[in-house]
């Protein structure tokens, strides 16, 4: 491809292709001639052609004229025949038609891209190669309350405040390798900055796409602002309602324990009243038991009372059954065992108060009851137990008698 000024003639070289005018610029400024490089046969021919004042290949010339009166003819091989350009010139039509196509096709893009970024409500900035804004659309104004003019020399590369939200590693390798990046919701405030120094503060999602040229180049980079004010407002009302939620909940759940430990306490009160272990007589304890009972109270009873029995070092623990009307084998079988366990204490276990209904399921259990000591009543029970001590302390008192 030549570019030729058509009021210099000695531009015309046999290098690609040149431009005359079949009659001279003085006489027919509206047509011009294509000469074909690479053959001097070819070239005399029609330097002698123009000698004569032929005329070759003669094309309008306002159609193909460029700035300032220079055309650009593309030629891709010579003549079929010296002195027949025609081959050559519907060749050249054919790629001057194909240019313009192109033309025409790059205009309607352009033009579809501007109306998209005029009409678009997502705010959009465009940076050069350098970072710096070379142009914004209106929503961008919008959302910022900034003019075009008042970013105009904004960089987003040298901007401290994207450095601060920590996303600037993500914009530099947009514009060094020519990758698309989405960026992390961030709030931005453009007042902040001190090449802008207006405007107000949004949250925002965006995202970066670059324009590469056919080389790899990054030529420009599109960024998108996405607002995300609402969501994000909603997004924090949702988490203080969260807390405050949790908060009643924790406060809730204090409460529930604070009245559960008061139930286990009132309830410790009532099995300690329901089953109260009284020392009657020095060495001497009892425990009336009132109600009904089954397996787990009598668990219950049984480590109250062998707890006692250690605590007070009693000699007699009295098991008062008045209270109690009827138990089941199980029961009955926990009770024997309980006297059996105060033994094992060094202690003596007593049954009084036996009602017929008791004394028969004990028996139905076939145990030996031979040392089990039973009273009729409580009364009966302690006057024994009294009895034991004294006779114990007396035959302690003679032993420890001198001779």
């Amino acid at each position: 491809m030549l570019e030729a000024d058509l009021r210099d003639y000695s531009a015309v070289e046999p290098v690609l292709a040149g431009l005359v005018s079949s009659r001279g610029p003085e006489r027919s400024p509206g047509a011009l001639c294509i000469f074909i490089p690479g053959d001097g046969g070819i070239t005399a021919a029609t330097n002698r052609a123009w000698g004569h004042g032929a005329r070759f290949a003669a094309l309008p010339l306002r159609r193909f004229l460029g700035p300032r009166g220079r055309s650009r003819i593309l030629a891709r091989g010579p003549l079929s025949e010296p002195g027949d350009p025609s081959s050559l010139l519907v060749r050249a039509q054919e790629e001057i038609q194909e240019l313009r196509r192109r033309l025409a096709a790059a205009e309607v893009a352009a033009r579809r891209y501007r109306a998209l970024v005029d009409s678009s409500a997502v705010s959009v900035q465009v940076y050069r190669a350098d970072g710096s804004t070379a142009e914004v659309n209106g929503a961008y104004e919008q959302l910022w309350r900034v003019t075009a003019e008042e970013v105009a020399a904004y960089n987003v590369l040298a901007d401290p405040q994207v450095r601060a939200h920590g996303i600037m590693p993500l914009i530099e390798r947009v514009f060094r390798d020519g990758h698309a990046a989405q960026m992390p919701s961030i709030r931005y405030d453009p007042v902040v900055n001190e090449l802008v120094g207006t405007g107000q503060a949004a949250w925002v999602a965006s995202a970066m796409s670059p324009v590469v040229r056919a080389d790899g180049q990054v030529e420009e980079v599109l960024h998108i602002h996405l607002h995300v004010g609402e969501l994000k407002q909603s997004e924090e009302e949702l988490r203080e309602q969260n807390r405050r939620l949790e908060e009643a909940v924790q406060a809730r759940t204090a409460e529930l324990e604070s009245k559960l430990r008061l139930i286990e306490s009132q309830q410790e009160v009532i099995r300690e009243l329901s089953t109260p272990i009284i020392e009657v007589w020095d060495g001497v304890i009892t425990l009336p038991i009132v109600g009904l009972i089954d397996t787990v109270r009598t668990a219950e009873i049984m480590d109250n009372l062998l707890q006692a029995v250690v605590r007070t070092r009693a000699r007699f623990a009295i098991l008062d059954l008045t209270g109690v009307e009827v138990v089941d084998t199980g029961t009955a079988s926990h009770l024997i065992g309980m006297i059996q366990a105060i033994r094992l204490l060094g202690a003596e276990g007593i049954l009084t108060g036996i009602h017929p209904m008791i004394a028969q399921t004990i028996v139905s259990l076939g145990v030996d009851l031979t040392r089990v000591t039973v009273q009729a009543r409580l009364r009966d029970a302690l006057q024994y137990c009294i009895a034991r001590l004294d006779e114990r302390a007396r035959a302690s008192h003679e032993g420890a008698a001198p001779a």
